[in-house]
């Protein structure tokens, strides 16, 4: 890949959200293995559940291989979840590294610039889409720390200028406005609502942002 291309965004959508997809399919799968629950909804559950049924007939040895095989699956697809984990915490990294960089000018650690309108719209614009769309507790709070780490430095009356406010349409700014309200009520910035609480229809969608 041309280093022209590694930016943040090209990792969050290379590497970072396929990553954070398959821990959340791993996760549905070590549920469907075994699930420590009152209810028995999982394989190794059922499993066990036949060893009285089939207590004293041909089918023990079957069953027994079967459970061993459940068991090993559970393992191996946890073993699995632990490899995505560390890559996707790499990505994670990655992407509040580079995206630091862009908003200091690029490499080489030069001191740190004005930023325009449109600079700060676009390192804070993926993140608000998530606080806007999402109704899932984890991506909003990784949004909200994301927003946190991109313009936590600079002044409010930068971060709501009317300029910002055009470039992120009024459903992300509203979103933007609120996440701050929070966090000078509670002391640390939380997600907003989410879908539905500040957003016009069709604004979700990105049709009246800036880029």
């Amino acid at each position: 890949m041309p280093e022209a291309l590694v930016t943040a965004a090209t990792v969050r959508r290379a590497f970072l959200e396929p990553a954070l997809d398959a821990l959340a399919l791993n996760d549905a799968q070590d549920r469907l293995i075994q699930n420590d629950t009152p209810e028995a909804d999982s394989m190794i559950e059922h499993l066990a559940a036949l060893g009285p049924v089939v207590r004293g007939t041909r089918a023990v040895p079957n069953l027994i291989t079967l459970f061993d095989q459940a068991i090993s699956l559970r393992d191996w697809n946890r073993g699995e979840g632990g490899c995505v984990r560390v890559v996707s915490g790499h990505a994670d990294g990655m992407v509040t590294d580079l995206r630091s960089r862009e908003l200091r000018g690029g490499l080489g650690g030069q001191p740190l610039l004005p930023l325009a309108a449109k600079s700060v719209a676009r390192a804070i614009r993926e993140p608000l889409r998530i606080l806007v769309e999402s109704t899932e507790e984890w991506p909003r709070l990784r949004a909200a720390r994301d927003i946190e780490r991109q313009v936590g430095h600079l002044p409010q009356e930068q971060i709501f200028s009317p300029a910002v406010t055009r470039e992120l349409g009024k459903a992300k700014a509203a979103a933007l406005r609120e996440l701050y309200d929070r966090r000078e009520t509670n002391g640390a910035a939380t997600p907003a609502k989410g879908r539905g609480a500040t957003e016009p229809r069709g604004e979700a969608h990105g049709r009246s942002d800036g880029e």
